[in-house]
């Protein structure tokens, strides 16, 4: 998987790739209902409905939701019930996206089986929010980032087609959607979708970032380098966005070009990945004017230092010791890559962790 713009990587990147999903949707003025109620039950639900003007945070979407549910119990016309079900929906809708925000401050804080807990009671929110009023597509928006999360993705995917088909104008569906076809490794149809978003708005770099990545899971190169320079010139200072033209060159066969890319994201703010990618080419590199094991090692060093012995690591450090003819040390570090292997306990990665620090979403 390729490092993505939504990052400085929490990761390398990440505000993970979630977060970045969250930072697209949440914080949108949400229309509780679509109507007003009739006059036969104004009087009772109009100190909830005003509710819904002040309405901050999960206490107060919790408030308007036993509201609504003592209003139910009265002995209402279908309209009218509707129209509660709707104001209903609305409230467990916004707590669910309340309580993604807080699960995302959890887990940027590090506090992950926290974060794990209060997302869980998003996606009921979301369920309850759905089940009351399934034409609420925002709450299939934020179940479908719930179950991002948790890397159910072709339930993700269900969802954001949902909120694309209800919603088709709404960009960040279509982002979402093509991020999880991404996961399910369908290329073509992601491409498809991140080439919507890039219509909708051309500036948008972390589109052409993901049509990019698509590309190159593709074999398709050069188009994908297309997408990276584009996905550069957008984000200029986003050293991951180096990486990612750098990786595209290096598969073009660009050997200096490539290196350049990598040593330019070691710059200013310097990316680990950059070094440890810079490292594997020069350790690798078919072309012997390119192939300088020394200064493999040189630069592996460094993103060690900077990340500690990663898998990732390691194993560059391993190419590059046996690369300049040091084949005990790289016995001794293949044996240590082992060790680590073996101790890796099994758990359920973030989605930008899922497959190592490489990862570009």
């Amino acid at each position: 998987m390729k490092l993505n713009l939504k990052t400085t990587f929490l990761f390398t990147i990440s505000a993970f790739c979630l977060i970045g999903m969250f930072n697209r949707t949440t914080g949108q003025v949400l229309s509780p209902v679509g109507s007003e109620p009739t006059e036969s039950v104004k009087d009772q639900i109009s100190s909830v409905y005003a509710l819904t003007k002040s309405a901050k945070n999960a206490t107060d979407f919790s408030e308007i939701d036993l509201r609504c549910l003592s209003i139910l119990e009265l002995d209402l016309n279908d309209k009218d019930r509707q129209y509660v079900n709707s104001l209903a929906s609305w409230a467990l809708c916004r707590r669910g996206f309340s309580r993604a925000d807080l699960a995302d401050s959890f887990l940027s804080a590090g506090n992950g089986e926290q974060s794990e807990i209060v997302m869980e009671q998003a996606k009921t929110d979301f369920d309850m929010s759905i089940a009351r009023d399934n034409s609420r597509w925002r709450a299939y928006l934020g179940r479908g980032m719930v179950m991002t999360r948790h890397e159910e993705f072709e339930q993700a995917r269900q969802d954001f087609e949902e909120v694309t088909r209800r919603q088709p104008d709404h960009m960040a569906g279509w982002f979402d959607l093509a991020e999880v076809q991404y996961q399910l490794t369908e290329y073509t149809a992601a491409i498809e979708c991140y080439s919507k978003v890039i219509d909708s708005d051309p500036a948008d770099a972390q589109a052409y970032t993901g049509r990019g990545h698509c590309q190159f899971a593709n074999k398709q190169y050069q188009a994908a380098l297309d997408n990276y320079k584009m996905a550069r010139q957008l984000a200029p200072l986003n050293q991951v966005a180096k990486c990612n033209c750098g990786e595209a060159e290096q598969m073009l066969g660009n050997w200096q070009a490539a290196y350049e890319c990598y040593i330019q994201a070691t710059k200013v703010d310097p990316l680990p990945a950059a070094y440890r990618k810079a490292a594997g080419l020069l350790a690798t590199c078919p072309d012997d004017e390119y192939a300088r094991p020394k200064e493999a090692l040189e630069l592996i060093e460094k993103a060690i230092a900077m990340e500690g012995e990663t898998l990732e690591n390691l194993r560059t450090l391993a190419t590059a010791q046996s690369a300049s003819g040091n084949s005990e040390l790289a016995t001794a570090t293949n044996e240590r890559i082992a060790d680590l292997e073996s101790a890796k306990q099994p758990g359920k990665p973030r989605i930008a962790e899922a497959l190592g620090n490489d990862i570009k979403r």
